[in-house]
């Protein structure tokens, strides 16, 4: 008499090669059995039409039959979610992931999920521009981003990006020190920004950026900007409350620093040291 398969296995043989894919209005999903995992629906944001869709399946289920051999499936089903989504060199990430968890020599997070921190950091460390050297530039001053990022990653750093919000921004932006400049909070709200729109593409690690268009704070440009007429440069010069080594380096400035810095006439010409229009 044959003997009948256990519950366990044949959960794990239908991982391994059944499934279905569906259109979900704009969007092809994939169904798999998962074995203790249970069944799951997979969205296929990358996939147009049906053969796509049904290729990918086949994707996830060869990696699903991968976890459940090893044991590590429940695990493994945040890294299953990004298997679907991904493509290219995003997609080899996690396969490289699924090995080293199925090879035990790693342990996926409770989550599984990337943290605003952690892709920030490989956007700052070059990371991210040699994987897509074709969308992504390297950084040049990564210490003055990381400088301004220091503001929020208390706040956001630990947050996973697949669970993101507005409000997540907004509140950080809210807890910034009052003494910042507007134009350092437009920086600091145009870095966040810059991150989660990688995060998204070409990343993938996000289908959308959470942060709408118009967030990024407008910075008042007009910082104070102005020079010594002559007869004020005059009096500076001839006032002698003030001590003769700070009137001389203002001379100095007036008369030999960037031209915005030497006197001007009524009419806006600048002088020269010589005294002249």
């Amino acid at each position: 008499m044959k003997r009948p398969q256990s519950a366990a296995r044949a959960a794990e043989k239908r991982a391994n090669g059944s499934g279905s894919v569906r259109l979900r209005g704009k969007t092809w999903t994939a169904r798999l059995s998962l074995g203790r995992a249970g069944r799951r629906t997979f969205s296929l944001p990358a996939c147009r039409t049906e053969h796509e869709a049904n290729a990918r399946r086949e994707v996830l289920a060869e990696l699903a039959g991968r976890l459940i051999a090893a044991g590590q499936v429940v695990l493994g089903v945040p890294l299953l979610e990004q298997a679907a989504a991904r493509e290219g060199n995003a997609l080899r990430d996690v396969r490289l992931a699924i090995d080293h968890l199925c090879r035990g020599e790693a342990r996926a997070r409770a989550t599984g999920e990337t943290t605003f921190a952690e892709f920030a950091e490989r956007v700052l460390s070059g990371e991210l521009a040699e994987q897509y050297p074709d969308h992504v530039k390297a950084i040049q001053s990564a210490d003055n981003y990381r400088t301004r990022l220091a503001h929020v990653l208390d706040v956001l750093g630990p947050v996973p990006l697949v669970r993101f919000t507005l409000d997540h921004a907004d509140h950080a932006m809210s807890l910034l020190p009052g003494h910042l400049q507007p134009g350092t909070r437009q920086k600091i709200a145009q870095i966040i920004h810059r991150i989660l729109a990688l995060a998204t593409y070409p990343a993938r690690i996000i289908s959308s950026n959470p942060l709408p268009r118009g967030w990024i704070p407008k910075a008042d440009g007009e910082k104070a900007k102005g020079y010594l007429y002559p007869d004020e440069d005059h009096r500076l010069m001839r006032c002698k409350a003030i001590p003769l080594c700070f009137r001389i380096y203002y001379g100095f400035l007036d008369r030999e620093a960037c031209e915005l810095m030497r006197p001007a006439d009524s009419n806006g010409r600048i002088w020269t040291s010589t005294g002249e229009p």
